[in-house]
Formats: C-alpha cells, structure tokens, sequence
C-alpha cells in the first residue's frame, strides 16, 4: 500500500483558508485563567478527599487527578508554543505545567513528543524514524515488536496483553518521570549546563520539593507518597486515554514519502460534545493538531471543519470517532498487535529530521 503525495499548492490552499478565519491566532489569557482554576479545583478536591469518610475519597481522588491532568495538559500548548506570540510566555507554561506541575522533564519531552512522535507518528523504521510511543514495554504495538521480543515478553504479550494494558498504564507517568532524568543526565554528558538542562533540572527540583518533601515533612513522608502516587496514577490512565484514541488501531508505517499524508493517515480524531471537549485541551482535533502543532487548542474547533472538506476533495484520509468507540477499537487493537503485520511498506531509513518537530516547514510556520 502506498500514499499518493499532496502537492506545495495543496497545502497552501489549506492554510489560506484557515487564515481566513483566523484559526492562526492565539489567546493566552483565558488559558491561563482556567489552569489555575483547574489547580485550584484539584486541590480543593483533594483535601477533601483525605479528610472525609472512604465513601468520599473514592469519587474525589480521581475527579481531583482528573482536574490535575487537564492542568498539566496545557504544558503540552507551551511546548509547542501555540499558546501565545510571546516565547517567554510559551515557555514559562511549558515548564511550569511539564516539569514543576508533572515531573515530566521538557529536555525528554522534546525528544520524544516534538521530534521523534510528531516528526514520525505510527512509524516504524530505523532509529530515526520511528514513533517512541510505539514502545510500549513489556508490551507490543505490532508483529515486528513481538517477534523481537524475548520468550518471556511473548508469552506475556500472547496471553495477557490485552487484559494487562490499562492497568499497566497507571505506571505510564512514573515511567516518564523515570525517562526524564536519565534524558536530562544524558543532555548534561552531550551538552554540559546549558540553558535547557537547568530549567529542566531546576523545575524537577520544585516538583519533587512540592510535592514529597515538604508535604512529607509535614504529613508524614507515608501519607504524602499514597497521595502522590494515587493521584499520578489515575493521570496516567487519563493520558493513556487520549493518547489511544488519536493513533491505535491505524496503520503503523515502515516508510512513508509524503509526511503530510502520514500525519492524516497515523491520526484520527475523537467526536466529544462541548461540555467533554473541554477535558482534552484541543487533543480532541488530532489531525489538525498534527498538522499545525502551533495552532491554538481554541481554534481547532473552527478550523476542524475546514481541515476535513479540504482532506475530503484531495482524495486524504480524515478519520473521526466518538470516545468510546475508539477506546474499544484501542483496547481491541492491543488484543491482538503482536500477531497482526500491521506494518505499512517495509522499514527503510529516511533522512534525519533537522527541525524541532522534524516535520515539513508548512506544518511548523503556524
């Protein structure tokens, strides 16, 4: 199976027509609003939980790791600088909502969202070019994976898998809080202190200081570590859930010629109403997220519709679904990858990427 390639006018025909109406344009004000009105619930709710009766604490810990998650999401806008013109704005969110709020290391984050998921998304080549969120260890997300894999992985991904992901993936942040510090030591043994490496590390630092080591010394170091880690655990399930819905179950790629195809043909996006889109901070529009990562979560609803009767008359794919039916088609997926060839072409090295989000400059001058 191949992709017919979209042409320079094609895309400059799509990106005229969002200019049109806007959806380059940014607004940071109410975002910053609504982060510190969700820190604020998930606070509120949290203290609640720990001081009321069990029958309390369950709804409310995950409802306050649910308001904690949408927060840090932001952090998500700001590294891809689509939050504000300004870039001081845009990083200073970033490490604010990433590293300080959610542990999770900008220095890791780049490499392994801005570059190597978005530059390669569902791709399985060499080292360069292939989607890190593909590996999902002990897991497989495909054929190639399991058969790579040892005995004992097989076994687990044969039998258990399928049963075994969505538990497995309330260890997803501590996981990523795992990663980011070996990325940040690896970044300071290339690179030495510069600039990135003691933001990073400072705002690493608050996070732990904030969140274990002061409330240790007051609560109890017992106490402050069931929190934390209940709260984090719910917020991975949260994340994984998102995630799941834009690319499982679509083709996985060896090699693909045209990146803007891949960015359509690896990504769908999920159909929520107004009251439950707010929860995933524009990650509902995946496919435009994909190909502007620089457009606003606020504009994607607008240019939503404008990006799919574009895809529709270049003959592109453009796939929708409501959210359960694609967390069922995503649970379905991880049932049966390691024994379906859902590789597209062979693997075949492809060049380097060479930009932040090593995607086409068409999809980073947003």
């Amino acid at each position: 199976m191949s992709l017919a390639r979209l042409t320079a006018d094609d895309v400059k025909e799509l990106r005229e027509a969002l200019e049109h109406v806007g959806a380059f344009e940014r607004r940071s004000g109410w975002t910053w609003v609504r982060f510190f009105l969700l820190l604020g619930v998930s606070f509120a709710l949290c203290l609640t939980a720990l001081r009321g009766p069990w029958w309390v604490t369950l709804p409310l810990f995950p409802l306050s790791a649910l308001t904690l998650t949408i927060a840090a999401l932001y952090g998500h806008e700001g590294g891809h600088k689509s939050l504000s013109t300004r870039p001081l704005e845009n990083e200073f969110m970033y490490y604010l909502a990433f590293p300080f709020l959610g542990g999770l290391g900008a220095v890791h984050w780049n490499a392994k969202h801005n570059i190597g998921h978005h530059g390669h998304p569902n791709s399985m080549g060499d080292a360069q070019t292939t989607d890190p969120d593909l590996d999902l260890w002990p897991m497989a997300s495909s054929k190639v994976q399991y058969e790579a894999s040892g005995p004992l992985r097989q076994a687990f991904q044969r039998r258990f898998q399928a049963v075994a992901f969505w538990p497995l993936t309330m260890l997803l942040v501590f996981a990523m809080r795992f990663e980011s510090l070996l990325a940040l030591r690896r970044h300071f043994k290339k690179r030495g202190a510069d600039r990135a490496f003691r933001l990073d590390a400072l705002a690493l630092t608050g996070h732990y200081l904030c969140w274990i080591v002061l409330p240790g010394l007051y609560f109890g170091f017992g106490p402050t570590l069931a929190i934390y880690g209940g709260l984090w655990s719910f917020s991975g399930l949260f994340l994984a859930g998102i995630f799941v819905c834009a690319h499982f179950g679509l083709p996985i790629f060896g090699r693909v010629d045209d990146t803007w195809l891949l960015q359509m043909r690896a990504t769908r996006n999920v159909k929520l109403s107004r009251f439950t889109a707010w929860s995933f901070v524009g990650l509902d529009h995946q496919i435009e997220h994909h190909l502007f990562p620089r457009m606003s979560h606020h504009k994607m609803r607008i240019a939503s519709p404008i990006v799919k009767a574009w895809a529709e008359r270049k003959g592109a794919p453009y796939e929708a679904l409501p959210l359960i039916p694609a967390l069922v088609e995503a649970t379905r997926f991880m049932g049966r990858a390691w024994n379906e060839d859902l590789v597209v072409d062979a693997p075949a090295p492809a060049a380097a990427p060479t930009v932040e989000e090593s995607a086409p400059a068409e999809l980073m001058s947003a």
